[in-house]
């Protein structure tokens, strides 16, 4: 597949085929079973990324007067062209637990996971 790193994007965004896989994996989110979801493993190259359901999963503060928090899954479908059909976009849900360092003279991007702080 073909990894893109946006970002201006609040969600990773996938093909409608790669949705549609992680769709069966992880059908619904629930802020109370978060520990349950499985991780999803991005591989490229020689390297494997992972982002753990913490890392995923994207939570909002209730609204004034209403007792549960919601839950979305971080990941969203996007249509594309026929030649970015195995594209990923990987935006802050995943940028937010990785330092990356964007070389534009070799055309690479380094990747070192974030020290947790809490």
């Amino acid at each position: 597949c073909t990894l893109l790193f946006d970002t201006g994007s609040s969600l990773n965004t996938l093909s409608p085929r790669f949705m549609g896989e992680l769709d069966q994996l992880i059908p619904t989110v629930s802020c109370n079973d978060i520990s349950e979801l499985p991780s999803v493993f991005f591989e490229f190259e020689d390297e494997t990324i992972e982002i753990t359901p913490a890392e995923y999963v994207i939570f909002e503060d209730a609204p004034q007067g209403f007792l549960q928090s919601n839950c979305e899954l971080g990941f969203a479908a996007m249509s594309v062209p026929r030649e970015l059909d195995n594209a990923i976009v990987l935006g802050l849900p995943f940028l937010r637990s990785y330092y990356s360092v964007y070389d534009y003279k070799y055309k690479r991007i380094g990747l070192a996971r974030s020290k947790d702080l809490e």
